[in-house]
């Protein structure tokens, strides 16, 4: 086989050892090879891709070997590797993957020049106890250090490394970083999470001038943020819970940040929010808080989401000008230590989720914001409103919104295999359908039988569906009149109007396919992807495809009748996962693939959503569940009536308005 020139060996069992390979190879792949060394007459200069994952290799060849149009290497897993080969004549290396080498120690020298270098993956190298220093990787992209427990030293970057996007550090020894990373100026992602030995950050982080993510979460020994920080204009993410960070000033100057999570920092003084955001400290003395906060609040104004669980926060430590977070979305206070929330927080206009779970001194709930769409307040044992109970609560502004105030201690039954007793599910998507499940005596969640609800809570469901997608199966045996363009088979096309992606009123495509059969899923641990999958949608255009929608059938029988044959496969896809392309296309193509031979596709349907569609669309989508065992009910309400209703259950299954 001297003109051999693809060999891929998975599971083979050899037991000679292999002393020639084609020097024709232009791949060779070999799982598990058990030899220690690659032949040394294999000199292939056609070697394209070298993997050897899992193999027994201790050092892939001695010297130099001219191998100049090799592009990717992969060693992961192989437990015997102990050191790397020298990279001089492999200039035109990739990809170099080694993770999982748990025995390399030795790192040749020439790595650090392989200037077309994209990604090195080193994760899990858990014997390298050093790096030699990065001198012309000026291609590489991603560097993952991750889980090297005995790296202690970040390599010194001496050359050109503009290219460099992400670095993962967690799990690491590393003390510090060299002031050379200055050189790093593309950088979006820094993560250093659980690095236990980690310090402090060099000054030269003020010229990371692209760096949008900052991780040094579980980091238990780094303790201040420089406060040149605030000059990386990009940051959007910081991430310092678990660490032993008491006071942090430099963050009021963080314009653009959405993400900030001081999560798990405790032992803080009193006044801990003023230790988070003050410029000295003042744990003993009395500092006013309008006068120190105002300003430093009110810098935060793209700020989405703020992490200030288990920070032993207590009554005066959240400012009353809490209220100038105008972005901000998610709130977790959980595991905090005060009495009442301030008043401000009504003033959180785009709050949507509230998360108080185990503030155990909590006694009251300020007015919330119309927007809030979820509270979490379990085993808040010392709340005198909504004590123990399940409430939601209906406006114009959230739809509907849900607060859970269950305690653990007050319900042992409830809790032995799932956090609540009461719970509205969700799509994969994030479309929030509504429906409500309670878990039973014998620990097993249950729909509720009938819900009674507004049409105006569907409503703003459905305004939030043009930024998803999402997805239902229901047992029906036709097709909904509402699509106007319907046809036998697994596959349909439609024409669409010009600039349709630019088409501010198109919210997305609905299409729908009635499906006969039912996959027949066996129990052994042998099941193929068949089994498992009730269905493939792709939808797509001349110019291109979205990626495939693939539904688990033991996530989707929930909602189909035990008894049905024929059921309904519905799909949404909104305007925004749609590329720019689509203004170039003419039509557009549905395609619903029936994985299992079981099961055959015998018509679809596809309609364009716009907005003037949305009350078809609801009576639609609720079609879907009509005849499962979930029935929900829409009923109009006058808008005074609508925005001070209660839910509640009543009986055992059923929700009401």
């Amino acid at each position: 086989m001297k003109k051999l020139k693809y060999l891929k060996i998975w599971n083979g069992n050899f037991s000679v050892n292999t002393k020639y390979l084609s020097n024709e190879l232009a791949l060779l792949e070999w799982h598990e090879c058990p030899l220690n060394s690659l032949p040394s007459g294999f000199e292939s200069d056609k070697l394209v891709e070298l993997k050897m994952n899992s193999s027994c290799i201790k050092q892939l060849w001695t010297g130099e070997k001219r191998w100049s149009r090799l592009t990717f290497i992969d060693m992961s897993d192989s437990q015997y590797l102990i050191k790397t080969p020298d990279f001089t004549e492999v200039p035109n290396l990739e990809i170099l993957v080694l993770q999982g080498c748990a025995r390399l120690v030795e790192v040749h020298p020439t790595i650090g020049g392989l200037r077309n270098l994209i990604l090195l993956n080193m994760r899990n190298c858990k014997s390298v106890e050093s790096l030699p220093p990065f001198k012309s990787l000026k291609s590489l992209k991603t560097l993952t250090l991750s889980a090297c427990s005995r790296l202690k030293k970040f390599p010194e970057v001496e050359g050109n490394m503009k290219c460099l996007l992400r670095v993962y550090l967690d799990e690491t020894a590393i003390e510090e970083l060299p002031t050379s990373i200055q050189h790093l100026t593309s950088l979006t992602l820094l993560s250093l999470r659980d690095c236990k030995n980690f310090l402090s950050l060099p000054n030269t982080i003020q010229y990371l001038t692209s760096l949008k993510s900052l991780i040094l979460a579980g980091c238990s020994k780094f303790d201040e943020i420089p406060e040149n920080l605030n000059c990386v204009e990009c940051l959007e993410e910081l991430d310092i819970s678990g660490t032993a960070i008491r006071e942090s000033p430099s963050v009021v100057g963080m314009l653009n940040l959405k993400y900030l999570s001081f999560r798990g920092c405790q032992d803080l003084p009193s006044n801990s929010w003023h230790s988070l955001f003050n410029c000295w400290w003042c744990s003993k003395s009395y500092v006013p808080t309008s006068l120190l906060l105002l300003t430093s609040i009110s810098s935060l104004t793209s700020l989405t989401e703020l992490d200030l669980s288990y920070c032993n926060l207590i009554d005066g430590a959240i400012p009353q000008d809490f209220g100038h977070l105008i972005s901000l979305r998610k709130l977790n206070l959980s595991g905090n230590n005060f009495v009442r929330l301030p008043e401000s927080i009504c003033q959180l206009s785009n709050l949507e989720s509230l998360n108080l779970s185990n503030c155990r001194r909590l006694q009251l709930l300020p007015e919330l914001p119309l927007s809030v769409r979820h509270v979490n307040a379990e085993d808040c044992i010392s709340l005198m409103c909504f004590q123990d109970e399940f409430k939601l609560w209906t406006s114009a502004v959230s739809g509907m919104t849900t607060v859970n105030s269950h305690s653990s201690s007050n319900n042992p039954e409830y809790y032995t295999s799932a956090p609540r007793r009461i719970s509205r599910t969700y799509t994969s998507g994030g479309f929030g359908m509504t429906t409500f499940s309670i878990l039973s005596e014998d620990q097993e969640w249950k729909p509720c039988v009938d819900s009674w609800l507004p049409t105006q809570v569907f409503q703003r469901d459905l305004l939030d569906c043009r930024s998803y997608s999402m997805s239902s199966v229901c047992a029906q045996i036709e097709i909904p009149e509402w699509f106007s363009n319907i046809v036998t088979g697994d596959s349909i096309a439609i024409p669409i109007p010009p600039n349709l992606k630019d088409n501010k009123k198109w919210m997305g495509v609905a299409a729908v396919f009635l499906v006969k059969g039912r996959p027949s899923v066996s129990n052994s641990e042998s099941d193929t992807e068949a089994s498992d999958y009730l269905y493939r949608f792709t939808l797509g255009t001349h110019e291109f495809r979205l990626e495939p929608y693939l539904l688990d059938w033991k996530e989707s029988c929930t909602y189909v009748r035990s008894s049905s044959d024929d059921f309904l496969c519905f799909f949404y896809e909104s305007h925004m996962r749609f590329p720019k392309t689509l203004n170039e296309s003419s039509s557009m193509w549905a395609l619903l693939e029936a994985i299992n031979p079981c099961m055959e596709v015998q018509k679809c349907g596809i309609r364009l959503v716009y907005k003037q569609d949305i009350a078809g669309f609801i009576q639609t989508f609720m079609l879907c569940f009509g005849g499962g065992q979930h029935e929900m009910n829409l009923q109009e309400v006058d808008k005074a009536t609508f925005e001070s209703g209660w839910f509640n259950l009543d009986n055992k299954y059923i929700f009401r308005w």
